[in-house]
């Protein structure tokens, strides 16, 4: 008969493609939690204690059926610690450092209590969770005020608030945050600076040696140099002073002169200002979404002590349609306090019954309590991915917002607490040098 197939060696035998079950991540995975983490509570590794997920895939495709839960919960951490970068942005920068750059696909990991701590104090003083100047490619100085004791400042948060001159030219510093829409106002205590009284390196400036009230003679104007205030955009030269191009709107010390895109008008119904005035600067933005929207209701004004310039403080109408921030120039020996708020000095005098300005501290979001911060940025979570995620992972996680979110929350507090003491000392000195200056016999 007919002879079979001839028999094949063992070694040789043709099998058929069977599953391949994927190795279990490792904690030396990417999705890993960074090493020196430990169980305690100054860093939990979720993924050493968690059960490891298996993902299956066949030989013929060779592709993965399933993520692990710690993979899916990890990418959707990281997409929601991005979305409230402004609540937790130093764990926002730290899970962002693990994408890959070659896929562009987020692996990220949780770091250590540890590491986050030790990244929370630079984060604080870079991005303080309230408005400040920004010493951001400006080439002026911008100081925290001495007014009160530093040691108030126990956090040792930047509280960039006085701007003053440097010697390379007339230019130009903003504020951290700005307004697209909306009506808002800040006020700028303009400070005397003489050389005489300059304190050494690390002692505390006399509020009474930065106050000079009284209107200043020409020689004395030119020897401590001028000043402007008002709003400028991004777009806006920080080499050049406020009102210098199209971008900024400013009032000048000299007459109370406005001035846009480097055109002076001195005849507007503006105030000469000097040293102890309080200038308040308000800006109302229209939003304009279609090409139909009215932006002639934008406008600027300006006031000296609370009393309005101009025909009820408006200096500018119709101002094009962006995102302004406050804006000071200084030159010579000029600097300035900034009040962004909620306190003011002089409140605005004479505005419309349907105008209520609101402060610029405002357009800083205000730190949110722990609980509340983990609640947002939890609730942000993919809600696809909830239903696969890791709880021990996600426990770790709120651990870590908790972190960031009470430590931001005790500097704002810190700051808050120094900067009504500022408010009411300069309060206090402005009322004196007030009295000091009224004629003999002169009622109060």
């Amino acid at each position: 008969g007919r002879r079979g197939p001839p028999a094949r060696s063992k070694r040789g035998a043709r099998t058929r493609s069977a599953p391949v079950t994927m190795e279990a991540p490792t904690p030396n995975d990417d999705t890993a939690v960074d090493s020196g983490t430990t169980s305690s509570g100054d860093g939990i590794n979720p993924l050493s204690e968690a059960r490891p997920p298996s993902a299956s895939a066949t030989a013929t495709t060779g592709v993965i059926g399933s993520r692990s839960a710690a993979a899916v919960t990890l990418s959707s951490i990281a997409a929601a610690s991005n979305h409230h970068a402004s609540t937790i942005p130093g764990l926002s920068e730290l899970l962002s450092q693990k994408t890959d750059t070659r896929t562009k696909a987020a692996k990220p990991s949780l770091p250590s209590m540890a590491k986050l701590s030790a990244l929370i104090s630079k984060k604080i003083h870079e991005t303080p969770p309230y408005l400040v100047l920004s010493s951001s490619s400006t080439q002026m100085n911008i100081e925290d005020p001495k007014i009160v004791d530093a040691k108030d400042n126990k956090y040792h948060s930047s509280r960039k608030l006085v701007a003053r001159s440097s010697q390379i030219g007339y230019r130009m510093c903003r504020a951290s945050h700005g307004s697209s829409s909306g009506c808002f106002f800040y006020e700028a205590v303009v400070l005397g600076l003489r050389d005489e009284t300059s304190p050494k390196r690390g002692q505390k400036r006399k509020l009474d040696n930065w106050i000079v009230c009284g209107r200043a003679s020409s020689e004395r104007r030119e020897k401590n140099g001028h000043l402007r205030l008002g709003w400028s955009t991004q777009s806006a030269s920080l080499e050049a002073p406020v009102g210098y191009d199209q971008h900024s709107y400013a009032v000048r010390d000299i007459s109370g002169s406005r001035i846009h895109k480097s055109r002076r008008e001195d005849k507007w119904g503006g105030h000469e200002f000097g040293a102890g005035d309080v200038i308040g600067c308000l800006i109302c933005v229209h939003e304009v979404t279609t090409p139909g929207d009215d932006a002639s209701e934008s406008h600027i004004r300006f006031f000296k002590n609370g009393r309005a310039m101009g025909s009820n403080g408006t200096a500018f109408t119709g101002i094009a349609p962006g995102t302004y921030y406050p804006s000071i120039s200084c030159f010579g020996s000029t600097a300035v306090y900034c009040n962004f708020g909620p306190k003011f000095l002089c409140e605005p005098e004479g505005l419309p019954a349907k105008l209520d300005p609101r402060p610029t501290s405002e357009l800083c979001p205000h730190p949110f309590p722990p609980e509340e911060a983990a609640v947002r940025v939890l609730g942000s979570m993919r809600e696809g991915d909830r239903k696969k995620q890791d709880d021990g992972i996600v426990s770790s996680f709120k651990e870590l917002i908790g972190l960031e979110a009470k430590e931001r929350l005790a500097a704002y507090t810190s700051h808050n607490r120094m900067y009504l003491k500022e408010i009411e000392e300069i309060r206090d000195i402005l009322r004196d040098k007030t009295r000091q200056q009224k004629p003999p016999g002169a009622s109060n």
